[in-house]
């Protein structure tokens, strides 16, 4: 009698450490998903702004972009920042500005590439200069570092006095200002 009582009393024993040790393990996991609630709603920004304005500086202290936008939101997840109507100015030394519009962009963090889409406007000139070239397309990238945009959709640049040019597709370096269209170049020229 006496052994089967401290067979039973093992038993019990062990069957209470092992449920202590399971909630001690599920109490750990809740807690450390409770310590960072941004991530329990998945797909939910943990940031965002209204009316921004954002100016980004090189070490040096100068101007290297303006960002505007009506709204920001940021997500955590993607580590990607989603704008309503952004603006963004590139600054170039001693050359006019490239300004770029949209309804709506998406920055990629990483990579500081952001992609536009809906009426994507790019002007020469910035905010300060009228434009002297200007193109439209459904959607951008530009990439903040290396300062070059591309896009794969129909394309329309013009200048005013002088004529427009369609194409599919196109890349632009917007330090040197080269442009390439990639195919079904058409040119308009105005005879003023």
């Amino acid at each position: 009698m006496l052994r089967f009582s401290i067979t039973r009393q093992r038993i019990v024993i062990g069957a209470g450490l092992f449920l202590l040790a399971a909630i001690s393990w599920w109490s750990a996991d809740v807690l450390e998903l409770s310590d960072d609630s941004r991530y329990l709603v998945a797909g939910q920004p943990d940031y965002f702004m209204r009316e921004l304005d954002i100016l980004v500086q090189d070490p040096q202290g100068l101007v290297k972009h303006k960002l505007s936008a009506s709204e920001l939101a940021h997500f955590p997840n993607t580590e990607n920042t989603q704008f309503s109507q952004p603006k963004v100015e590139i600054y170039r030394d001693k050359q006019p500005a490239w300004l770029v519009e949209a309804e709506h962009g998406v920055l990629n963090s990483t990579d500081q590439q952001i992609e536009f889409d809906e009426g994507v406007s790019l002007y020469q000139g910035g905010l300060a200069v009228p434009s002297a070239l200007q193109l439209a397309t459904e959607a951008l990238t530009v990439d903040l570092i290396k300062q070059q945009a591309w896009g794969d959709g129909a394309v329309k640049l013009w200048q005013p006095g002088l004529g427009e040019m369609h194409g599919e597709g196109m890349s632009i370096d917007l330090q040197s200002n080269q442009l390439h269209l990639q195919s079904q170049v058409r040119v308009r020229y105005e005879n003023n």
